[in-house]
Formats: structure tokens, sequence, C-alpha cells
């Protein structure tokens, strides 16, 4: 029986949310399109007509996972906050949902040399987070908000490592995951890099 468009689409997601918690906690190698199948509640053969093979599956993940934090860095940056404000609003944001961005990357880099769509796409997402950023401190600076010798490159990438880091010990359970130690140690970071950069 032919599924009605809502159907379908109702399908598709619940084959892409199921991959989604396999891929992040068996791995990509692990898992095989039956386990998706099982954790969809579906027979194999539907995943077909919604993707191509396990590689395409996880292709798809990947362009909506880097679309939504494209978007999403994009809103805040544009903003008329402060840039500081909008780095603590990133970062609050973005460690909360980046767990799953991190632990398919991970996933993508242990598996096989297949993934290579899906291992350019990241490249090309962090590519455009940063120039998301570059445009954002480049205004701040031009509107007087950062000394003149603020090193925008430094500071962006001092906000990749807080990042990376907090995710590290967020993966291996060194952080406790409640949202006041987050907002502390983001707000921590955020008056280092004003005292360092903020003009006052």
């Amino acid at each position: 029986m032919r599924l009605s468009t809502v159907d379908a689409e109702e399908q598709k997601n619940r084959i892409i949310e199921s991959a989604v918690e396999l891929f992040c906690t068996k791995g990509y190698e692990a898992t095989k399109l039956d386990d998706i199948a099982k954790a969809a509640n579906i027979s194999k053969s539907p995943i077909y007509n919604h993707f191509e093979n396990k590689e395409n599956l996880f292709q798809v993940i990947v362009n909506r996972e880097c679309d939504k934090y494209e978007e999403f860095e994009r809103s805040i940056f544009l903003s008329d906050d402060s840039v500081f404000d909008k780095v603590a609003a990133v970062l609050y944001r973005c460690t909360a949902i980046g767990r799953t961005m991190e632990k398919l990357r991970t996933q993508m880099y242990f598996s096989s040399d297949s993934l290579t769509g899906a291992k350019e796409r990241f490249r090309q997402c962090q590519n455009i987070l940063i120039e998301v950023k570059r445009i954002a401190f480049n205004q701040a600076l031009s509107m007087g908000e950062l000394r003149k010798d603020c090193n925008i490159d430094n500071v962006i990438e001092m906000i990749f490592w807080f990042y990376r880091g907090m995710q590290a010990q967020i993966s291996i359970g060194q952080t406790a995951w409640d949202e006041v130690h987050l907002a502390e140690m983001i707000r921590e970071f955020i008056r280092l890099l004003k005292t360092r950069y903020a003009v006052l």
C-alpha cells in the first residue's frame, strides 16, 4: 500500500531519528540497516524508498545537523546584541544541542573512508561558522566594541577550543550536565574575553 505524503514524511523522519540514535550509540560501522528498521518499527525495505543506502542516510543526517547549526548561528550573529552576548548565546545553545553533532563527527572519523561527502559537509559547516563569527567580530571592531589590537582569528580559535573542551568533558562525564554549571562556565569565559578584548 502506498503511503500518503504526510505518512511517508513521518516514516522518513522516524528512520532518521532511529538512525541518529544508533549511529551515536553503536557507531556508524556497527549499525546495520536492519537495526535501524527495527528501531523505527518498520521492515528494512521502506528505508530504500527514502535513502539509497546507509551512507546516504548518514549524509542526510549530517546535512540536517549542519543546516541547523548554520541557521542558528546566523540568526544569533545577525542580531543587534553585543558580540559578547552573541558568543554566550551560541556557546550555551550549541553546547546543549552539539552532543549529537560531536558524536556523529567522532563516529565519522572512526569509520571507513566511504564517508567523504559527510566529512566534506562538516568541513564546509565549520568554515561557514568561522566566517559568520569573523563578520560579527569585524563589525564589532568597526563599531568600537572591541579594542583595536583584537586579533579576531585568535578570538574565534579560543571560542572553538572552549566549545570543544566543554563537549569533551560532557562526553566523558567529567562535567555535570546541568544548566547552572554550564552557565557559570560560559559566564567566566565571556568575562575573560571582555577583560582582554572589550573597550571599557
